[in-house]
């Protein structure tokens, strides 16, 4: 199975996951691991000025997503707010429904 996550996503997991010294290199090695299992999507100024000029997605970083999903071309959006994926024509599902669906 192939996730597609964003850059930007490596940059919240590594600053949420602690600030502590020690715990640096197990982030970085979880993390690391994590990229056997994923595919990371640049981040580049077509979707951002897609993101911004799509009105449909009221939060800018959903949008963003979105743009990416859809550049990368994924089969699905896995979200806790599928709320704000309504006008996605990508199917959108939370990881509950997803790890319920595999």
């Amino acid at each position: 199975m192939l996730v597609i996550w964003l850059r930007i996503r490596f940059q919240i997991c590594f600053y949420i996951m602690g600030r502590d010294h020690l715990i640096r290199k197990y982030r970085r090695e979880l993390l690391t691991k994590l990229c056997a299992f994923i595919k990371v999507s640049d981040v580049g100024g077509q979707e951002i000025k897609a993101a911004l000029a799509d009105e449909q997605f009221i939060d800018f970083e959903d949008g963003l997503q979105y743009q990416c999903a859809q550049v990368t071309a994924v089969d699905l959006i896995i979200t806790r707010n599928t709320n704000d994926f309504i006008a996605s024509e990508i199917p959108v599902l939370t990881p509950s429904e997803f790890a319920n669906s595999i």
